[in-house]
């Protein structure tokens, strides 16, 4: 059972004495308590974590601001409080609690006892013994029994007015923590380097929608060490960049190593070549991209033509390979890309192999944080993994 759902068993106990005390001096309206209820439904999804007594205090607040029923209401609120956690949250309060309530709903409607353990496929003497269970828990009796038939008694007609409401949250929050344990739920917040996964993203995505359809996905363009960072601060849960390099607490995973290409404009004499030298870039004007404090493609470029001795003329640095495409286009020069790029489809751009000591191949890498404990994100790394090697 995951950690965040050990809600303390105590604290249920004493908020249940609380409001006890109170009921059976102030009415409390059964709007204020289902609101109260739903307050606190709503604190344990935006917060899983463990509900303290401010948070009840708070509930409390509410149920005080009605008046009408009184304490079997507050009995009522004391049903909801253990029933969210007994369908699978916290076996170790009120295992029977919820499966009382729904003998009761059954006997409620049927009005009959026999009729009742007949739809429940159970014998008549173990229905009558959690109905009785149910009764000494809210201390009050919920029917009134003749030889003739069966009556709910007040407190049992507001119990059943709230049963079906609570059964029915009850099980969705159980339904949704799970799925969000299972890594079925919740979201993915992916980073991405402009068009830099363009050719692999949309598979895993397809993938992932296929398998886990109530997963959100949210993608942030974001530069290198902007995903480093957002990783660190658990703003997003997995990014994709290229030579990504050992870092603490972060993992590398590479999805493929791609060729270089050189993209010149078509009115370029070196378009007219099968493949590019980078000797043949001696004081070619090339704009570089991107811009980044982080080793990365003008980084690798840059050292490239230092380490053949081959002149570098650069002539604009680049956020992006989209501004460097226009900008190969227009006729400002040439640029050093990977050959994912071939699938922009830029007017005026044609792409030729580059040969050149120092760039053989552009690792795609994907990052994540070492200590990753969700079930989402990792699955999310297998589907990477899976399709990686198969291309």
């Amino acid at each position: 059972m995951p950690k965040y759902l050990h809600i303390n068993a105590i604290l249920i106990h004493y908020i249940y004495s609380l409001l006890a005390n109170i009921g059976q001096n102030i009415d409390i309206s059964i709007t204020a308590c289902t609101t109260s209820m739903g307050i606190i439904f709503f604190k344990l999804f935006r917060d899983p974590v463990f509900l303290d007594t401010n948070d009840f205090h708070y509930c409390l607040t509410c149920c005080l601001s009605g008046w009408f029923t009184g304490y079997c209401i507050m009995n009522t609120m004391k049903i909801a409080l253990y029933d969210r956690i007994d369908t699978g949250l916290l076996s170790m309060v009120g295992d029977m609690e919820i499966h009382q309530l729904r003998i009761f709903v059954y006997v409620a409607t049927e009005l009959s006892y026999r009729r009742a353990a007949k739809k429940l496929n159970m014998t008549q003497p173990p229905l009558t013994r959690q109905i009785q269970q149910l009764e000494r828990s809210l201390n009050t009796p919920l029917f009134k029994r003749s030889t003739r038939k069966v009556e709910l008694t007040e407190a049992g007609k507001a119990l059943l007015n709230e049963a079906d409401k609570i059964i029915t949250l009850v099980e969705g929050v159980a339904s949704r923590v799970q799925l969000r344990a299972q890594g079925c739920s919740g979201e993915l917040v992916i980073g991405i380097f402009s068009w830099g996964v363009i050719n692999h993203l949309p598979d895993y995505l397809k993938i992932l929608r296929k398998l886990k359809p109530y997963v959100n996905v949210r993608l942030k363009n974001l530069s290198k060490e902007k995903q480093i960072e957002a990783l660190r601060n658990g703003e997003i849960d997995i990014g994709f960049c290229r030579f990504a390099v050992s870092q603490s607490g972060i993992d590398i995973g590479t999805i493929k190593d791609e060729k270089y290409l050189v993209a010149v404009s078509a009115d370029n004499k070196l378009s007219m070549q099968p493949q590019i030298n980078l000797t043949d870039l001696a004081d070619e004007p090339m704009i570089l991209y991107p811009v980044s404090s982080l080793a990365g493609m003008a980084q690798k470029v840059y050292d490239a033509f230092h380490s053949e001795n081959v002149r570098l003329n650069i002539s604009n640095y680049c956020e992006d390979i989209m501004t460097s495409l226009l900008l190969v286009s227009g006729g400002y020069g040439s640029c050093i890309t990977t050959q994912w790029a071939e699938n922009i489809n830029m007017p005026g751009v044609v792409y030729r192999p580059l040969i050149a000591k120092k760039l053989m191949h552009s690792p795609l890498n994907y990052i994540f944080r070492s200590d990753i404990d969700n079930v989402l994100v990792r699955d999310f790394i297998q589907i990477i993994q899976s399709l990686s090697s198969i291309k």
